[in-house]
C-alpha cells in the first residue's frame, strides 16, 4: 500500500520474475491471498516469469468465482503461460458453470486467450453470452472487441451456428421496437460482433451470407445504423459497400422483406421493401437476376414485382445511354 504502483514500477519488478523465485512467490500468494493488489501482481509475475511451479496457486485463483475480476484475469494469463490447453479448458468450463451474471471482463480475457477458435470454444462462447451480467454501455470491459477478435480468428466454416445463435440473441426480448425490425435491449452490444462476422462472409462471397439468419441480421444492422451515435453496428465496417456490390445478397434481402410482409398479412409492396434497404440501390448488375426471378419465383405477385424492377432498370439504362 505504500507504492503508487505505476506501470514503470510494475514492469521493473516483473523483470525479476523467474523460476528460481517460485517458492517465494507461492508463499507470498498464500500469505497475501486476501490482498487483491498483491495477489494480482504475483499472478502477473507467474505469467511473465513463466513460474511453472506456481501453477496450482494460479489455477486455484482462476477457478474461484469469488476472486476479484482483476486478480482472476491475471490468474487466467498465468495459467495460459505455464499451464496446458487442458488447464485452460478447465478454467473456461468452471467460469461457464457459475450460473448467471458472468463477469464481462473475465469473459473478454478468456476469449482473447483462445489462439485458434474451434467448435468447442465457439460453443463455450455461445453458452456464456446469454448468461453474462447486464450490459452497461458506460462500463469498459473490452468484451465487444474481444468477441470481434475471436470471431475474426475463427475459420469461416465454423460461423454458421454462430450467426444463427447471435441473431437469435440480437432480437431476444425485451426489445427496442424500430417499426420494421426488433433489437434486443440486453444484447444490443452484439451489433458490432455480428457486423464483423457478416463483413467477413460478404467479403468472401460465402454462401452463409445468404442464409436467413445472416440476411435478417443484416437488415437489423443496416436499419439500426441511423440510430447509432456510438461505435456499434455497421459504422466500423464496409458492409453497405459490400452489399451494394453483391447482387445475390441484395435479392436475398429483398425476398426476406417481401416474405416478412406476407407472413404479417400485409399488402405486398416491393417499393416499400426496396425503401427499407436504404442506402442500397439497384443497378445494372441486378437486371439479369431480376429476369431470372420473373421465371423462377413461385408466386405470381413475386414474378410481377421482379418484372417491375427489371423494367425500371431497363428504362434507367436507356436513359443513361441517351
Amino acid at each position: 500500500g505504500t507504492s503508487d504502483r505505476t506501470p514503470a514500477q510494475y514492469s521493473a519488478i516483473q523483470r525479476f520474475a523467474a523460476p528460481d523465485v517460485s517458492e517465494t512467490v507461492r508463499r507470498l500468494v498464500q500469505e497475501y491471498k486476501d490482498r487483491e493488489t498483491v495477489t494480482g501482481f504475483l499472478m502477473w509475475m507467474v505469467c511473465h516469469g513463466r513460474i511453472a511451479d506456481a501453477l496450482p496457486e494460479a489455477l486455484e485463483i482462476a477457478l474461484s468465482a469469488s476472486s476479484p475480476s482483476t486478480v482472476r484475469v491475471a490468474a487466467f494469463h498465468a495459467v495460459a503461460s505455464v499451464g496446458t490447453p487442458s488447464d485452460m479448458a478447465i478454467v473456461r468450463s468452471k467460469f461457464a458453470s457459475a450460473g448467471d451474471g458472468l463477469d464481462r471482463q473475465c469473459m473478454a480475457e478468456l476469449l482473447d486467450l483462445i489462439d485458434q477458435p474451434d467448435a468447442a470454444t465457439q460453443q463455450w462462447m455461445m453458452d456464456c453470452i446469454p448468461r453474462l451480467e447486464e450490459f452497461n454501455e458506460y462500463d469498459t470491459t473490452g468484451l465487444t472487441t474481444a468477441t470481434i477478435r475471436f470471431l475474426e480468428r475463427a475459420d469461416l466454416s465454423l460461423l454458421k451456428s454462430v450467426i444463427d445463435g447471435l441473431y437469435v440473441l440480437l432480437i431476444k426480448p425485451p426489445i427496442m421496437d424500430r417499426h420494421d425490425y426488433s433489437l434486443s435491449v440486453r444484447n444490443r452490444w452484439l451489433r458490432q460482433p455480428i457486423g464483423a462476422v457478416l463483413s467477413r462472409l460478404v467479403a468472401a462471397r460465402h454462401a452463409l451470407a445468404l442464409q436467413h439468419s445472416s440476411v435478417a441480421a443484416l437488415h437489423v444492422l443496416m436499419r439500426d445504423s441511423p440510430y447509432n451515435e456510438d461505435f456499434h453496428g455497421v459504422k466500423d465496417t464496409s458492409l453497405p459497400e459490400q452489399v451494394q456490390a453483391w447482387s445475390a445478397l441484395k435479392w436475398a434481402w429483398l425476398w426476406l422483406l417481401i416474405d416478412r410482409q406476407r407472413s404479417e398479412q400485409l399488402v405486398v409492396d416491393f417499393w416499400i421493401a426496396q425503401a427499407a434497404m436504404h442506402p442500397i440501390a439497384w443497378d445494372e448488375n441486378d437486371f439479369a437476376p431480376a429476369l431470372t426471378a420473373t421465371a423462377e419465383r413461385e408466386l405470381e405477385e413475386d414474378r410481377l414485382g421482379a418484372l417491375e424492377i427489371a423494367f425500371s432498370l431497363y428504362v434507367q439504362s436507356e436513359q443513361i445511354g441517351r
